[in-house]
């Protein structure tokens, strides 16, 4: 993920894990990471997850008629789906500076050139 160098000092990623992290597996998920924000003050947030699928499987959990269980696709390539489950809400006060910083943030996620997969 290429982030602003100011940025990326506060962002921790870690591995996927719990129920729904067992569940993207058991669909097909090849891998999944959770990606925090962490304020200049006060706890860490969860900002976003990120999933990468093999083709045939992301679209066949596709369903119009459902929200995406697993993000919004981002990046197609060799074979691969990334995708990306963001806040649906800003998670600090857009004024202060972890608030633009999370903003500056959103405004890449859903990029394809935002990413670099294998």
């Amino acid at each position: 993920m290429n982030v602003d160098s100011a940025i990326v000092s506060h962002l921790a990623v870690t591995v996927a894990s719990g129920d729904f992290a067992k569940q993207a597996t058991k669909a097909g998920a090849i891998s999944q990471s959770i990606i925090y924000y962490i304020p200049s003050t006060g706890s860490k947030a969860i900002f976003m997850s990120v999933y990468e699928f093999p083709v045939a499987t992301f679209d066949r959990l596709k369903n119009p008629a459902e929200p995406p269980a697993y993000g919004q696709e981002v990046l197609r390539k060799n074979g691969f789906v990334f995708s990306v489950a963001g806040p649906h809400d800003s998670i600090f006060d857009p004024t202060t500076a972890d608030g633009k910083n999370v903003s500056a943030l959103y405004a890449t996620i859903y990029k394809s050139d935002t990413y670099s997969l294998r």
